[in-house]
C-alpha cells in the first residue's frame, strides 16, 4: 500500500475536482445527436473548465508555481531556466478520442524541479484509475505498487503505436509483426501508454511525432516501475521506444539500433 506525499495528495485532489464533471460530460458527448461543430464546441468547454480549475487548484496550493502547458510551455525561453519548480499540466490527453466519444483520455500532471521531472501522475476518469510516481519511491496504480509486464519475448508480445506515422506501419515493425506474431494497438493517448506499459497491461510502445511535453511526464512512471525507454532523431523511423527490460533490449536489437 502506498503512503502518499503531500505532493500528490495536492495533486489527487485538485484531479478530483475535475473528473466527476468530466465523466459526466463525456457521457454527455456519447449520447449528443449534434453536428460536429456543436460537439466540438461542447469538448472544448469541457477542455476549457479542467484546465482552469486544475489551475487554480494547483495555484492555491503552490501559488509561487508556474503552470504550464503544451500551449504556453517554451524551454528555450531563457526565464524558464530560472524557474525552479512548475506544474507541468495536460488537461486532456486523447483529445480527439474524447469528442469522438472513445473512453480513451487521461489527464496528466507532473512536479518538474531544475529541469527535472520529480513526480508524476496520470488519471483515467472512465476507470477510476490513478497512476503516480515520486523520484526513487515507486510506482503506484491507487493504492498498489505496479511494475512492467515480465514478458520475455517478443513472441505474441501486445504492443502500442502512436499514431503520427507516415505510413500506417513502418516496414520494421510490419516485419516484427508478422515474424513474432505480436499484436499491435493504436489508442492515439500517449499518457495511457506510458501507464498501461508500466502496469504491465502492455509490453511496448513505439511513437513517431510523439509530443514530449506529454511523454517527460509519462516517463518518471516509466523508470520508477522498472521500464526501459530510447529516443532517436527525427531522421529515424522512431522517435521513441519504450518496453520492459527484456523486450526492449529485442526489440532495439530486431531494429538494428
Amino acid at each position: 500500500m502506498s503512503i502518499k506525499s503531500p505532493l500528490i495528495n495536492v495533486i489527487q485532489k485538485s484531479i478530483s475536482r475535475v473528473s466527476r464533471r468530466l465523466v459526466r460530460d463525456f457521457g454527455e458527448i456519447e449520447n449528443l445527436q449534434l453536428s460536429d461543430e456543436k460537439i466540438e464546441r461542447f469538448a472544448y468547454n469541457s477542455f476549457s473548465y479542467v484546465h482552469k480549475t486544475l489551475e487554480d487548484e494547483l495555484k492555491l496550493s503552490r501559488p509561487e508555481w508556474p503552470f504550464f502547458t503544451r500551449k504556453n510551455y517554451n524551454p528555450s525561453n531563457m526565464s524558464f531556466d530560472k524557474v525552479e519548480y512548475s506544474w507541468i499540466v495536460e488537461p486532456i490527453n486523447g483529445y480527439d478520442n474524447f469528442v469522438r466519444g472513445i473512453p480513451l483520455f487521461a489527464i496528466s500532471i507532473a512536479v518538474k524541479k531544475n529541469q527535472e521531472i520529480i513526480a508524476s501522475s496520470i488519471f483515467d476518469p472512465n476507470r477510476d484509475e490513478f497512476f503516480f510516481a515520486e523520484k526513487g519511491k515507486g510506482a503506484y496504480l491507487n493504492d498498489r505498487r505496479i511494475r512492467v509486464s515480465n514478458r520475455k519475448s517478443l513472441k505474441n508480445s501486445l504492443i502500442c503505436i502512436e499514431n503520427n506515422f507516415e505510413n500506417i506501419l513502418p516496414k520494421k515493425l510490419s516485419e516484427l509483426q508478422r515474424i513474432n506474431n505480436i499484436k499491435i494497438r493504436l489508442i492515439s493517448c500517449t499518457s495511457l501508454c506510458f501507464a498501461w506499459l508500466s502496469s504491465g497491461k502492455i509490453d511496448c510502445f513505439v511513437g513517431k511525432n510523439v509530443n514530449n511535453f506529454i511523454s517527460e511526464s509519462g516517463k518518471l512512471i516509466l523508470r520508477e516501475s522498472g521500464g526501459f525507454y530510447s529516443e532517436f532523431s527525427s531522421e529515424t523511423n522512431f522517435d521513441l521506444i519504450v518496453a520492459n527490460p527484456s523486450i526492449h533490449k529485442e526489440i532495439i536489437k530486431s531494429m538494428n539500433f
